[in-house]
């Protein structure tokens, strides 16, 4: 009898540290951003999964933290695996620009906690751009939205390829589950870095070599590595059966 109460007692241990483990994004993650779409026929594909933009923030002036919610309408099956992407930006006019204060920091951690627990998130990104002066508000952005979610909630972040060109980055000891380096967009630096990529280089930065952004589409001149988690960005396109068979040709 003892013996069977201690079997149940580990299961139903068991069963508590499972219900409690960290959801891990699967190995094709589909950014839908701002616009109207319907994902419901991925209801059949488990290795897929969607990443939306849920909430905008826009940090402006001394203390200001302007929310931008989602409105555009977005249909998924219930077992599509989904995680929420918060955008951080800031208004780069003069007399507006952010002081990136303590304020604006406890507004924006309060308010991703809010939006991850309205949507009852299985994991959240982070997605900015940072001039050298917000790198100290970021870090200590991340970790307070760390504190709030708790460890058992993936937290993502995406990351300028320009930060993940040295040994050395700002995103070190981040405490963030992954860094997903944006490799589209690039300015300048687009002919080098798709080269790099091309012929196998790799970013100098190690934590910025298990995920990659990649945009879908005009010719998508780089491609996922093996064991590499990509998220596919296809705006101005739509996500449809046919674009995502044409995206899940791109692995190797």
């Amino acid at each position: 009898m003892k013996s069977a109460r201690c079997a149940v007692a580990a299961l139903c241990c068991l069963s508590s540290l499972l219900a409690a483990a960290k959801s891990t994004p699967p190995k094709i993650v589909l950014w839908s951003w701002n616009a109207e779409q319907d994902l419901r026929f991925l209801k059949q594909d488990a290795e897929i999964g969607v990443a939306y933009l849920a909430l905008s923030l826009r940090f402006t002036g001394r203390d200001e933290v302007i929310a931008d919610p989602r409105f555009m309408p977005l249909r998924l099956a219930s077992n599509t695996w989904q995680m929420v992407v918060i955008r951080c930006d800031y208004d780069g006019q003069e007399g507006q620009r952010p002081a990136f204060s303590d304020r604006q920091r406890r507004l924006a951690a309060r308010m991703i906690a809010e939006i991850a627990s309205l949507t009852h998130a299985q994991a959240v990104q982070i997605d900015f751009d940072a001039p050298r002066s917000g790198y100290g508000f970021y870090r200590q952005l991340l970790g307070d939205v760390r504190a709030r979610l708790g460890p058992n909630i993936f937290l993502s972040m995406t990351a300028l390829v320009s930060w993940c060109q040295t040994p050395q980055s700002w995103l070190t000891g981040l405490p963030v589950d992954e860094i997903v380096p944006m490799a589209f967009y690039m300015g300048q630096a687009t002919p080098a870095i798709t080269t790099m990529l091309q012929r196998g280089g790799n970013f100098a930065f190690t934590g910025c070599r298990d995920s990659i952004g990649i945009q879908f589409g005009a010719g998508t001149p780089i491609r996922p590595r093996k064991n590499q988690r990509v998220y596919f960005f296809a705006q101005p396109q739509i996500w449809s059966p046919d674009t995502v068979q044409a995206a899940r040709g791109l692995l190797p």
